[in-house]
Parts: C-alpha cells; sequence; structure tokens
C-alpha cells in the first residue's frame, strides 16, 4: 500500500473530458484545447464549464501548435489570454517559452511568473522542459524564476523511456519544485514512477475514441486521424488508474 497521497491530473480537450475527470474523482483539470497537438489554450466557456465543477482547474496558455518559440505577437497574445483565465479564476497557467537554441526563454518565462504571482497563482512550466538540452540546468533556472510546478516526461518521449531521468530530477529538485509526470503515463507505469522515481503528481489524458458520423464522407474528412473519431477522457480509464494507484498495486 502506498503512503504518500497520489495526486491524478487529467488533460482535459472537450466538455465531455471535464465531466468524466469530475464523475471519475480526479483531483485537478489540465484544461486544454486540441489536446491531440499537445493542447493549446482553451476556449472560456469551456473554462467556466470546468470552474463550475469542485476540482482544481489549471490552463494551458499556447497560442499555435509547433514548438515554443514565439513571435512577438504571440507572445502578446498569451499574455492577454493568461490574464482573462487568472481573472475568471483558474488556479494557475500552463505554459513555456524556448529559445531557438533550446534553453528556457527567461525573459518571457520571468514576465509570466510574474503576472501569474500577482493573482497568487501557480505557475507550472509545461513539457517545453523535454525538448531544452540540458534539463538540469533548465530545472535551476525555473526554480531561481520561481516557478511552482513543472510537467515532464523526463526528457524522452514518454515516461517510461524517462523514468530515471525523471528519479534524478526528483531527487536532485523534488524539494525545491513540484514535479508532475506526463507523456505516456497509464496504469501500467504508474506504480513505478510512484515507488521508484518518487513522483507524486500524475498527469495523463486516459483517452478513448468517440464517434461522429458526420465527421467525414467519401469526399472529404474533418478528423485528425482516417477513422473519423474524436477523442475524449475516459472515465472509466481514470476510475481503474485511481484505484491501482490506492491499492499500490
Amino acid at each position: 500500500m502506498l503512503n504518500k497521497k497520489i495526486l491524478v491530473e487529467v488533460c482535459a480537450g472537450n466538455i465531455q473530458s471535464v465531466n468524466n475527470a469530475y464523475k471519475a474523482g480526479a483531483d485537478r483539470i489540465e484544461l486544454v484545447s486540441q489536446a491531440h497537438h499537445g493542447g493549446l489554450t482553451p476556449s472560456m466557456g469551456l473554462v467556466l464549464h470546468a470552474l463550475r465543477t469542485n476540482l482544481e482547474v489549471v490552463a494551458m496558455v499556447r497560442p499555435r501548435i509547433g514548438g515554443f518559440n514565439y513571435s512577438n505577437d504571440e507572445v502578446d497574445l498569451m499574455f492577454e489570454e493568461a490574464t482573462i483565465l487568472l481573472e475568471t479564476g483558474v488556479s494557475g497557467i500552463v505554459f513555456g517559452f524556448l529559445n531557438n537554441d533550446f534553453t528556457i526563454d527567461i525573459i518571457n518565462t520571468e514576465k509570466m511568473v510574474k503576472l501569474i504571482k500577482k493573482y497568487n497563482k501557480t505557475a507550472i512550466f509545461h513539457r517545453a522542459i523535454d525538448l531544452v538540452t540540458d534539463q538540469f540546468s533548465a530545472f535551476e533556472q525555473l526554480i531561481d524564476l520561481k516557478v511552482d510546478r513543472v510537467l515532464t516526461s523526463g526528457g524522452m518521449i514518454n515516461v517510461d523511456l524517462g523514468l530515471n531521468q525523471i528519479k534524478k530530477l526528483n531527487e536532485l529538485y523534488g524539494n525545491k519544485i513540484e514535479i508532475i509526470a506526463g507523456g505516456g503515463v497509464n496504469i501500467n507505469n504508474a506504480i513505478k514512477l510512484i515507488n521508484d522515481a518518487g513522483i507524486s503528481q500524475l498527469h495523463a489524458t486516459f483517452k478513448t475514441f468517440g464517434k461522429d458520423i458526420t465527421t467525414k464522407t467519401s469526399k472529404m474528412s474533418f478528423s485528425y486521424n482516417d477513422l473519423g473519431d474524436y477523442d475524449y477522457s475516459d472515465d472509466t480509464k481514470i476510475v481503474s488508474f485511481i484505484n491501482k494507484i490506492k491499492d499500490g498495486i
């Protein structure tokens, strides 16, 4: 049995995912749009709906898919969106800024943290951290900048491959900054992340697929895959995941 509280965060990209996260007993929602592209800034309607649950809600601020080196206009938009989200009542902002040399963009990160702290909210640096050339230096910079939490897969494509790195990061910095593991977290690797890497916060989409028959015809498709599917967070997967963690097996 596990002796510590494990927090489960659901990456929710639509209203069905929010509802299922709430129904299944998740601890926190990371609210996004386009979860299949790593998440973009969510719609205000979805934010308001999520805030009507009793769950903690943090929101992604990301203006486009692709990388994390932004134009001045994109940066201005991110700060405007963050301000609106903070004033609306989210508990934290999830963001990330990188330079072209795959280092932390200190200037914009510092500005974003100051904005978030102005509202006494939580500053969360997302998986842009997994693209940096030196995660150890990057973590030290984020700690110095007063970032509260970092979402990471250990610099690898998923947490299975990044497990050892996550463990090292947690050993070095876990008492200075919150570390939440994300990127392929599932019911099979969760206990390793908890027991072997010492992680107490887990992030996942718990993805399944729904069907909308109006998605495509023989002439065209509005789906991001060839099956006419859309994805959402599965409440049964969330419940099974939480139960396994409680059992510690």
